[in-house]
């Protein structure tokens, strides 16, 4: 648990020191390169020299914090004997399947978009829904990890 407590402090202070960098030399926000000097490296239809007002799409600290509270109550239920410690682990893992085909199959199917030039209505609601699926699932993988420290470093007697 100190880990996990330790991993989640480290990913609060990452997120919120990261900032957006904004070096267009006429100070636009979402703009879509009124300047002719558009830079749209990550295809999202705006200038990548610009900030963006939609800034809080990808939620590391809510998805953050909501899966520790969500870990925290599934602990006390099954440390309470709600449910044995068996069926605690399942449904960790069960979330770390569900989370990681949501996650592996939108990028597939944004990886053959971009590829093969598909149009798409709303490609960066599915990024960011990709994104954010694939947060939990390094969260919940985190925890996993967590569980098995004593495979990859076993204690000596």
């Amino acid at each position: 648990m100190k880990h996990l407590l330790c991993a989640l402090l480290l990913m609060i202070a990452v997120d919120l020191s990261a900032s957006a960098v904004n070096d267009c030399s006429r100070g636009k926000v979402d703009c879509r390169g009124a300047c002719g000097m558009m830079v749209d490296a990550n295809g999202d239809g705006f200038c990548d020299r610009g900030g963006l007002s939609r800034t809080a799409d990808y939620w590391v600290l809510e998805i953050a914090l909501g899966l520790l509270a969500l870990y925290l109550v599934s602990t006390i239920l099954s440390a309470k004997k709600v449910y044995s410690k068996s069926v605690h682990r399942k449904i960790w893992n069960y979330a770390l399947l569900i989370t990681f085909l949501v996650s592996g199959l939108l990028g597939l199917w944004l990886a053959v978009v971009v590829r093969y030039g598909i149009s798409v209505s709303d490609y960066h609601a599915w990024l960011v829904w990709h994104v954010n699926v694939g947060i939990a699932m390094a969260l919940v993988g985190v925890i996993h990890c967590v569980w098995h420290l004593r495979y990859y470093f076993p204690c000596k007697k």
